[in-house]
Formats: structure tokens, sequence, C-alpha cells
């Protein structure tokens, strides 16, 4: 009986030294895995939540860039509609930005026009004469001037866009109602591509008559092709059409012309002519030449093989790597002499060049007549 006891009492004690044990709280490894898991868990909400957001805002974003772009189609459409000659000045306008703001006070142009909840936005709008029944005039499109309609491209971006894309919307509208056939209209069509025969939109086409008059301006499109609208008559007249650069990059053709000329011979009304440029963007050439002075010349020989001089950057001493010379040229590969043309010995070699589109190649050269290390080209 008394064993029974002893041994119930210590059952008891061990009972309650487990539940002790039990309400002693939680160890220092259990502490520790539960912070890293709750902060697993806040890191992951957090994300998910930033990346809602952030998409909420790229969604309210495109919906205003999406109206701001149909407002500015329903101006262009009002402008149409009201005159039988807006087309074509339109088209004469080429690329505009923000020409319509819709913040109270702010002229065209105005790179603040455009706010909408603090969020800044640029509309950029660019309108293109197209020949109907052809996705593009330079290839083969109508020889009816009177099937020219207006093609009208607007791009909306925001400020914080990021990655993404902006909000294109394209619009093509029809001749004028008004307009009865023109008879003395004639349609001339541009196409312009680089050195790798890759269309260069954006290039600015103009139609000039023998009087050096400028009777129409057109902007390439994305396959390199602009089409003018110029007065004509049956026997046929000529123009001169010439290209400028597209915004700040210098474009050259082969004969490092930025702004090249070609005439086109028999321009009829109702018909449609073509003519075709080469025009890349330009490559940059900085040569240094040791033992050089500001009287110094050297000799580019073009891919074509004809020479020209160039002269210093300036007439301040020579730096310490030489005199300097800088040249905008034609992508390709050119030669250079460290002698002015009329010295260069005919049987003498070229340190030759190859220059890409839009880079800078710069080359080390010793003045003609001194010793020093072989030409080195650097990118």
């Amino acid at each position: 009986m008394r064993r029974h006891v002893r041994a119930t009492l210590a059952a008891g004690d061990r009972t309650v030294d487990r539940s002790e044990r039990r309400d002693a709280g939680m160890t220092m490894i259990e502490v520790v895995v539960a912070a890293v898991l709750l902060g697993v868990m806040a890191a992951v909400c957090t994300a998910a939540l930033l990346q809602g957001q952030s998409t909420t805002v790229t969604n309210r974003s495109r919906v205003v860039a999406a109206h701001l772009a149909a407002r500015e189609v329903d101006l262009v459409r009002e402008r149409l509609a009201a005159s039988s000659v807006a087309a074509q000045a339109l088209v004469a306008e080429g690329v505009v930005t923000n020409a319509h703001p819709v913040t109270e006070g702010r002229d065209p142009g105005d790179p603040d026009g455009y706010r909408v909840d603090g969020m800044r936005y640029t509309v950029e709008r660019a309108a293109r004469a197209r020949v109907l029944g052809s996705t593009s005039a330079c290839e083969g499109g109508s020889t009816y001037a009177t099937k020219l309609a207006t093609e009208v491209e607007v791009t909306v971006t925001w400020e914080g866009m990021g990655t993404a894309r902006p909000h294109v919307l394209r619009q093509l509208f029809a001749p004028h109602k008004s307009l009865a056939p023109r008879a003395d209209l004639g349609l001339i069509a541009v196409a312009v591509g680089d050195d790798r025969h890759a269309p260069v939109p954006g290039v600015v086409a103009r139609a000039v008559t023998a009087a050096g008059a400028v009777v129409a301006t057109a902007t390439t499109d994305s396959s390199g092709c602009a089409v003018l609208a110029v007065p004509a008559d049956e026997v046929g007249t000529r123009y001169d059409v010439s290209l400028r650069s597209p915004g700040a990059a210098v474009h050259l053709d082969q004969a490092n012309d930025p702004e090249p000329v070609q005439a086109v011979f028999g321009v009829r009304s109702s018909e449609l002519s073509r003519t075709s440029f080469v025009y890349a963007r330009a490559g940059t050439l900085v040569v240094h030449l040791a033992g050089g002075d500001a009287d110094s010349r050297i000799t580019l020989q073009r891919p074509d093989g004809l020479l020209t001089a160039l002269e210093p950057d300036s007439d301040e001493v020579a730096g310490p790597e030489g005199t300097r010379f800088t040249a905008t040229l034609w992508p390709g590969w050119w030669g250079v002499h460290p002698s002015p043309p009329e010295e260069v010995d005919p049987t003498s070699e070229y340190a030759t060049v190859m220059l890409s589109a839009g880079g800078t190649t710069t080359l080390h050269l010793e003045a003609a007549g001194s010793t020093g290390p072989t030409p080195e080209a650097g990118p």
C-alpha cells in the first residue's frame, strides 16, 4: 500500500514537471525561425503589393494615353474636314510634338502642355501622304494623284514609363470630299535607304522648282518612303528633290553630302514618279598627327578612290597626342595618309580604318618624314 502511494506521488511530480516545462515559453531557436518566416512573408507581400501598385499606375497611364491619342486624331479629323488644303499643310508640318495642350495656359510645343493627375505626357503626331491601294508608293502604288490619302500616326509617352511600350494610334484619312480630280497635280515617291539597304524613317524630303521655290515637303515613314504632291502638267515638269537629316543625327550620301539633291524629270499630272536615295548615318573619324602643326594637312581616300584634303580642327598649338583632325564621313573603309594630296606618293600605302554608322574611330599617325610607332587605330 505504501509503495503504491509513493509511486502515485512520483508520477504526479513528473506530470507537474512536464507541465511546468511547457509553460516555460519558446526557445531562442524557435524565436529566430519564427522571425525569419515572418520576414520572408512580409517581403513577398510587399513585393506583390508594389508590383500591383506599379501595374495599376501603368494601366491608368495607358488609359490616359489612349484618350490623349484619340483626342489628337479627332482634332486632325476636324481640321481635315474643314479645308481641302489641310491635308497638304498637315503633311508639310511633318512630326509635331504637343500640338494641342490640355493644360491651361500652356502653348503648343510646351513639354508641360499635357499634365493629367500630376503625370506629364508627350503627344507626338506625324502625318504622311499615302497612296491608296499600296503598302508603299515607293514600291508600286497607284499612278493616280486623286487617290492620295493622309496617314496620321500619334505616339503618346509618359514620364516614368520604364519598359512599358508607348501608346500608338494610326489613322488613314481619305481625300477631302470636295476635292475634284486634280489635273494639275503629280506625285513623287521618294525612297530612302541606308548603307545596308534598311529604310530610314523621319527624313525630310523637299521638292524644289528650277527657280528655287519649295513646293512640297514630306517625311519618310517606317518603310523609308515619302510622297510629294507637286504641280504638274501633261508635258512633264522637272523638280529637284533634296533630303535633310532626321533629328540631331547627321546623315550623308556616298559623296558626303548631308543634303543630297536628285533631279526628277517628266513629272506629269495624275501620275506617280519615283526616285531613291542611299542616305546613311555618318561615322566620325578622329586623327591625331604626331609631329604636325597648325599648317599640316592630311589626305583622305574615299571608298570610291577619290582623294580629299583635311584641315586641322583649329589653329591652336597641338596637344600631347599631336595635331587633331576630325571629319564626319560616309560609313565604310577609308584610307588616311599623313601628307596633303599634292605630296602623296602614288606608290605609298594608306592607313585604313573602318567607320561604322554613328560610331567614332580614332587613328594615330606620324607626320610625313618623322619616325615613330606604326599607325594605330582605336575604337
